[in-house]
């Protein structure tokens, strides 16, 4: 038995690392962790105190996903056939003369000046 013994310690030992690792690992990261439960405790009470106003959020969103499927539904084939019908008329444009990319703070700028108030 003892021979079995033996033959597993090197086993043994690496375990008793690994467990040591995991140990030492958690022990640096247990105040996050308890942290992150703070917060998801404060998030839920947060939650249920605005239960009605989000009920009513939702139910608006769905409102508001509804209408638009009721405005674009009915015509939404006609819709994809004009946008499916404009892609080559983009992509000869494109090759003429392609897009230039502005950062949107220069985009801003150039509109002020076109456009001033």
């Amino acid at each position: 038995m003892l021979i079995a013994y033996n033959d597993r310690m090197d086993t043994i030992r690496q375990d008793w690392r690994s467990f040591k690792a995991f140990n030492d690992t958690y022990a640096g990261a247990a105040d996050h962790i308890v942290s992150i439960l703070d917060a998801a405790t404060t998030t839920s009470a947060t939650i249920s105190s605005h239960e009605s106003s989000l009920n009513a959020l939702l139910l608006n969103t769905a409102g508001l996903a509804r209408s638009g499927i009721n405005l674009i539904g009915p015509s939404a084939r006609n819709l994809v056939t004009g946008l499916n019908g404009l892609l080559p008329h983009q992509r000869s444009a494109d090759e003429v003369q392609p897009r230039v990319h502005l950062p949107a703070g220069r985009c801003q700028q150039l509109h002020r000046q076109r456009w001033p108030r």
